[in-house]
Protein backbone atom coordinates (compact mmCIF):
# COMPACT_ATOMS: atom_id res chain seq x y z
CA UNK A 1 0.00 0.00 0.00
CA UNK A 2 1.67 3.78 -1.07
CA UNK A 3 2.26 6.03 2.12
CA UNK A 4 -0.23 8.68 0.64
CA UNK A 5 -3.36 5.88 0.56
CA UNK A 6 -2.60 4.91 4.06
CA UNK A 7 -3.31 7.82 6.51
CA UNK A 8 -7.19 7.34 4.41
CA UNK A 9 -7.42 3.69 5.14
CA UNK A 10 -8.96 1.98 7.65
CA UNK A 11 -7.80 -0.35 9.64
CA UNK A 12 -9.71 -3.63 8.52
CA UNK A 13 -8.42 -2.24 4.61
CA UNK A 14 -4.91 -2.64 6.14
CA UNK A 15 -5.29 -6.20 7.64
CA UNK A 16 -7.01 -7.36 4.48
CA UNK A 17 -4.47 -5.76 2.18
CA UNK A 18 -3.91 -8.20 -0.63
CA UNK A 19 -6.54 -11.15 0.22
CA UNK A 20 -9.60 -12.02 -1.03
CA UNK A 21 -12.50 -9.37 0.38
CA UNK A 22 -15.63 -11.16 -1.05
CA UNK A 23 -16.42 -13.80 1.60
CA UNK A 24 -15.46 -14.66 5.52
CA UNK A 25 -13.72 -12.42 7.73
CA UNK A 26 -13.96 -9.04 5.83
CA UNK A 27 -17.80 -8.56 5.57
CA UNK A 28 -18.24 -9.88 9.28
CA UNK A 29 -15.97 -7.30 10.28
CA UNK A 30 -17.46 -4.73 8.34
CA UNK A 31 -20.54 -4.83 9.21
CA UNK A 32 -20.01 -5.56 12.72
CA UNK A 33 -21.28 -2.57 14.13
CA UNK A 34 -24.62 -2.47 11.82
CA UNK A 35 -25.63 -6.32 13.58
CA UNK A 36 -24.59 -5.34 16.83
CA UNK A 37 -26.96 -2.68 16.50
CA UNK A 38 -29.85 -4.79 15.53
CA UNK A 39 -29.25 -7.23 17.76
CA UNK A 40 -29.70 -4.47 20.44
CA UNK A 41 -32.38 -3.59 19.25
CA UNK A 42 -34.47 -6.59 19.32
CA UNK A 43 -33.23 -7.58 22.49
CA UNK A 44 -34.44 -4.19 24.04
CA UNK A 45 -37.60 -4.35 22.52
CA UNK A 46 -38.50 -8.07 23.15
CA UNK A 47 -37.37 -7.04 26.68
CA UNK A 48 -39.44 -3.86 27.19
CA UNK A 49 -42.12 -5.95 25.52
CA UNK A 50 -42.07 -8.93 27.69
CA UNK A 51 -41.93 -6.36 30.88
CA UNK A 52 -45.13 -4.41 29.67
CA UNK A 53 -47.07 -7.55 29.03
CA UNK A 54 -46.33 -8.67 32.34
CA UNK A 55 -47.02 -5.61 34.21
CA UNK A 56 -50.25 -5.45 31.89
CA UNK A 57 -51.30 -8.82 32.73
CA UNK A 58 -50.85 -8.41 36.95
CA UNK A 59 -52.67 -5.03 36.77
CA UNK A 60 -55.87 -6.81 34.70
CA UNK A 61 -55.30 -9.70 37.73
CA UNK A 62 -55.90 -7.33 40.82
CA UNK A 63 -59.72 -6.90 40.97
CA UNK A 64 -60.81 -3.96 42.78
CA UNK A 65 -62.85 -4.35 46.28
CA UNK A 66 -66.21 -3.29 45.95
Amino acid sequence: MLKENMMQSSLLDLLFEGRNKDYGAYPLRRDYNKRLTKAVTIVMTLSAMICGSTLLAENKLQVPEL
